[in-house]
């Protein structure tokens, strides 16, 4: 997903002011573990820059105008990532999005690397 896609599919959820979670959907619609937003950056070495969206596992997390404001920062045709780290073992892993749902969570996409 394109930052202006992501910036988008956020603001079309219709809430203004919530909290914002990224969710790993698991498998059969089952919720495999959640995180909260630990910070907003971008990726160097791609052109366009790509949009880094760092899971921590502990709170607080970030509410939709503070991400909106960060997201504006980068580059709309960048890639959206979430970066997790200590995945499954592993020091990190980069996902896509899938998508965004209206309850504000990121729902993690396909694995794309990991370390």
């Amino acid at each position: 997903m394109k930052n202006r896609e992501f910036i988008e599919a956020i603001r079309t959820t219709g809430t203004e002011d919530g909290i914002v979670w990224i969710v790993n959907p698991g498998t059969d619609g089952e919720e495999a573990g959640s995180w909260a937003v630990g910070k907003v950056t971008f990726l160097m070495g791609v052109t366009p820059e790509d949009t880094i969206i760092e899971a921590s596992p502990t709170g607080p997390t970030i509410r939709i105008p503070e991400l909106l404001t960060a997201l504006a920062e980068f580059a709309p045709d960048g890639d959206v990532q979430v970066y997790v780290p200590g995945w499954e073992g592993q020091q990190f892993a980069y996902f896509d999005v899938r998508d965004v749902s209206g309850d504000l969570d990121i729902n993690l996409g396909d694995w794309r690397c990991g370390g």
